[in-house]
């Protein structure tokens, strides 16, 4: 647990939020082995991310040329809250435009191999739609792959009560790509942004959607959708 503080250093620098951690094991052979327990990072009105184990293993030779190389990270029961606000901005703000800009802490580059999540949550909040609704998608398994330049992940996990999502893509360095599939949603939930269409809106019935999407300089999202029970209200237009 002596490592503790100049990882949480590390990793404070790199993510701009205060780090605690409960203990650290290291191993240096056959080659650098960091478990993490109690991972805690916080932003400036509550804790946005826990976790219950993180386990890395480090490349050595980077190192003398300040770049980490992680060949493999692994996380266990890790819970993620992420707020969006009534200005549109989110708490994870801050992260995506370091990540984006390339900035590190430190002066050191970071490169991840491959990675894996495991018992993940996820509990977003949208402040900025009527009523304010919250989503939990528990459940999150997912992978990361690096090859050469390409990068690509798979996620998959349930939106609580029982709605099945599941989410890949490729990142380059000016845009993500990918697909997606979600089973069996209740469309009654996307009620609070109907209100765009029109005012007193509302949605019910369930759906299944296989979708295609792009983010970057041109932001698209192409979906298929087959629906059940469908109902859809729009006052102002119909009425």
């Amino acid at each position: 647990s002596r490592y503790a503080p100049e990882i949480s250093s590390f990793i404070g620098e790199r993510s701009g939020r205060r780090v605690s951690i409960d203990s650290v094991i290291v191993r240096f052979l056959p080659h650098p082995d960091i478990t993490i327990k109690g991972l805690s990072i916080s932003g400036k009105d509550e804790t946005f991310l826990r976790s219950v184990a993180v386990s890395v293993k480090v490349s050595y030779l980077p190192l003398l040329m300040r770049r980490v190389h992680l060949k493999s990270l692994d996380m266990k029961g890790v819970t993620m809250r992420v707020r969006r606000y009534p200005d549109a901005h989110t708490n994870i703000d801050d992260i995506i435009g370091a990540s984006r800009d390339g900035r590190d802490g430190g002066g050191f580059d970071l490169e991840i191999g491959s990675a894996r999540l495991e018992s993940g949550t996820l509990l977003f909040t949208d402040l900025a739609a009527q009523g304010q609704p919250s989503f939990e998608v528990a459940g999150l398994r997912g992978t990361w792959a690096t090859d050469g330049g390409t990068k690509r992940f798979e996620l998959e996990g349930m939106l609580v009560p029982g709605t099945r999502v599941s989410l890949d893509g490729v990142l380059t360095p000016d845009r993500i790509t990918g697909e997606g599939n979600i089973t069996a949603i209740d469309l009654g939930r996307l009620t609070p942004y109907a209100g765009s269409l029109s005012k007193g809106a509302s949605f019910n019935g369930k759906a299944d959607a296989a979708f295609s999407y792009t983010l970057g300089t041109d932001n698209e999202i192409r979906a298929r959708l087959n629906y059940t029970g469908l109902t859809l209200r729009l006052p102002e237009i119909l009425e």
